[in-house]
């Protein structure tokens, strides 16, 4: 859609909430990609299974750019960005938990299912008037996640001795994340509603 310009943006709680979520969920999704590896082999898995997963989770990752990609479009890039924040969420969860190499798989799969599509979600949500402005607004708070996640990681296992904790305070991140893009995405198509029944 057409969007409203960048003054008005700044004055929506959705334009704000939709930033901060979008930090969170590169602070969760960048801080278990950086866990995996150590939490497998403290989980007993060995060294080289748990390089194998690595591995295989960035392999799906690019192909599910290219699977939410499509759902974005059928469905809208709301949906496929809800569902990589679920996927995450799930992943942690199960990757905290793992036990075996099945159970890593499926852990790795799951977590596979994390890569925001920021270019279509930003079009779709700011519209195209403040597409430049708001792109590089998302990116630039994606930055300050991604330098936020390695150290609180390596932080926690330091303190901790493990990745266990740190995986679920990341698990918490993912499910707040939700809570800034739900109401987010709500308000956006309530405003978006408002300004088409105006004309």
């Amino acid at each position: 859609w057409a969007g409203v310009p960048m003054q008005v943006l700044l004055k929506k709680p959705y334009f704000y909430l939709t930033m901060i979520g979008m930090m969170l969920a590169t602070i969760a999704s960048n801080g278990v990609y950086s866990a995996v590896v150590p939490h497998l082999q403290d989980r007993g898995l060995s060294a080289a299974y748990a390089a194998k997963m690595l591995s295989l989770m960035l392999v799906l990752l690019a192909v599910d750019k290219i699977v939410l990609g499509m759902l974005a479009d059928r469905f809208g890039a709301h949906f496929s960005t809800l569902l990589c924040v679920l996927f995450t969420f799930s992943g942690i969860v199960v990757l905290t938990l793992v036990k075996n190499e099945w159970q890593a798989v499926i852990a790795v799969v799951l977590l596979s299912v994390s890569g925001f599509i920021q270019p279509l979600l930003a079009a779709e949500i700011f519209g195209r008037s403040a597409y430049n402005t708001t792109l590089g607004i998302m990116m630039a708070m994606l930055s300050v996640g991604g330098l936020l996640s390695s150290p609180l990681v390596n932080f926690s296992f330091d303190a901790t001795g493990s990745y266990t904790r740190i995986l679920i305070v990341l698990a918490v991140i993912a499910a707040v994340d939700a809570l800034f893009l739900l109401p987010a995405f709500h308000a956006e198509a309530k405003y978006r509603r408002e300004l088409e029944a105006s004309g």
